[in-house]
């Protein structure tokens, strides 16, 4: 909607910048409807507004037919100033959010209810409270305090979304009937293949 409101405004030479969490949803419909003699490149900062330097911090560049010299002095901008920049097509950047955003947002969401309806308080698992249970509370916490309008759109504008959570779900569901039958083996191939997955990453974070 903002999008149809603007394009009507755009005049000769200008750069639009869409910095938006799911790709496939505004950078097409400018490149589709925006005059041909202005510039759109696609970005993601991928951090919120209260970081004290770009230094370091992801932004993810989506480039466009329409990217020319005011797209590239942006981009020159903000490597300028220390950001690490990643490139990524409309479809790789929106199947790579489905995951860091919509699923993950989803496992959290999830834990958190199972908390609430196993627990009269949250302050009853104070005493078990661990390093990893503490960034894990935290992590959830941040993630419910987003708005309501963030939390939908991350499940419901994103078109990888519903094929990621149905992922979850059925991994969840695997792992939980293995468990429920003693199939064991299931259940740590899981956690060794998902491990050596995981250190196959730049640090192994």
């Amino acid at each position: 909607e903002v999008t149809e409101e603007l394009i009507p405004h755009l005049r000769c030479g200008q750069l639009i910048v869409e910095n938006c969490s799911v790709k496939s949803c505004v950078l097409p419909l400018l490149i589709e409807r925006a005059p041909q003699n202005v510039e759109l490149l696609g970005i993601h900062t991928m951090f919120a507004g209260d970081i004290p330097s770009l230094v370091e911090q992801n932004v993810i560049v989506t480039k466009t037919e329409r990217s020319k010299e005011r797209a590239q002095a942006f981009e020159d901008l903000l490597y300028k100033y220390g950001a690490a920049i990643h490139y990524t097509s409309v479809e790789q950047h929106d199947v790579t959010a489905a995951f860091v955003q919509s699923a993950l947002q989803l496992a959290i969401l999830t834990l958190a209810d199972v908390m609430r309806q196993s627990f009269e308080s949250p302050d009853q698992l104070d005493f078990m409270s661990t390093p990893n249970f503490r960034n894990t509370w935290q992590t959830m916490t941040r993630v419910l305090r987003q708005s309501e309008d963030l939390l939908l759109d991350l499940q419901t504008q994103n078109a990888f979304a519903p094929r990621m959570r149905h992922r979850l779900l059925e991994s969840l569901c695997r792992l939980t009937f293995a468990l429920d039958q003693n199939d064991y083996k299931t259940f740590l191939e899981a956690a060794r293949t998902s491990l050596a997955f995981l250190e196959k990453g730049k640090s192994g974070r």
